[in-house]
């Protein structure tokens, strides 16, 4: 009885064993298997290998992000305004329409720009030469913060495959900490509070010291109804926030 007792113990104790090393083959061949995945990325043509990809995504995000600043910027915080205003073919927002106001939150600036990303990252950043691989988005998740420090935070995770179906799953994050859309958008706030283009609440023709350097200027420009605002960076040609106030 005793020495039956003993051997189910010794077959407990053996199946205990087993089950442990069984995880830490499991485990080191996991981790290998995934080492092996990154190396063969990593020997594969400069077109496709893990540091070119390290290096390109965050720049072309950052291109994408700034792209989707300027033009935000350019329509009066919307990526598609409606309703619209066109001057020279560009849609603009209101911010008074029909007698109402229609402006946007902080954070609502935010998520336009995060759209214009998203609408454009798959052609704006995945469509290169990758050797016989592929890039593929996952997942794309933005963080709002909508103040003068950074506007908006954002990751990509992408799945990258060799030419030989090697898998590797990596996540880049880029920032965009440009304040200036914040502050025009508070400048034309403040004018369109006013519902009075002769008294915009703010001063027109004349230097406005901004964040980032920037050296704003407005102008009020009637278009029948409409009224037009334009806050323009003396110090960047590029950034112009136009806003449309539509006033009977």
């Amino acid at each position: 009885m005793q020495k039956r007792g003993q051997i189910t113990l010794y077959l407990i104790v053996a199946v205990f064993v087993l089950a442990i090393a069984s995880y830490f083959i499991y485990e080191t061949s996991s981790k290998t298997d995934s080492d092996a995945s990154t190396e063969v990325l990593r020997k594969l043509s400069p077109g496709f290998n893990v540091e070119f990809i390290d290096e390109y995504m965050p720049s072309c995000m950052e291109e994408q992000s700034r792209q989707g600043f300027y033009k935000v910027a350019l329509q009066g915080g919307f990526y598609d305004p409606n309703p619209a205003f066109q001057v020279g073919g560009t849609d603009i927002g209101y911010y008074i329409y029909q007698g109402q106001d229609t402006i946007p939150t902080p954070d609502e600036l935010a998520l336009e720009i995060f759209e214009h990303i998203e609408l454009n990252m798959t052609l704006g950043c995945l469509d290169i030469d990758l050797a016989g691989g592929s890039m593929k988005i996952l997942e794309m998740e933005p963080e709002i913060i909508a103040s003068n420090d950074v506007l908006l935070s954002y990751s990509v995770k992408l799945e990258l495959l060799s030419p030989d179906a090697r898998r590797l799953v990596k996540t880049y994050e880029t920032k965009i900490t440009d304040g200036r859309l914040i502050e025009a958008y508070n400048l034309a706030s403040q004018a369109s509070s006013a519902h009075d283009p002769a008294n915009p609440s703010i001063c027109i023709n004349c230097p406005l010291t901004g964040v980032n350097n920037a050296d704003f200027i407005a102008g009020f420009n009637p278009y029948g109804d409409v009224w037009l605002l334009t806050i323009a960076d003396l110090n960047d040609s590029a950034f112009i926030f136009n806003v449309a106030f539509e006033l009977t």
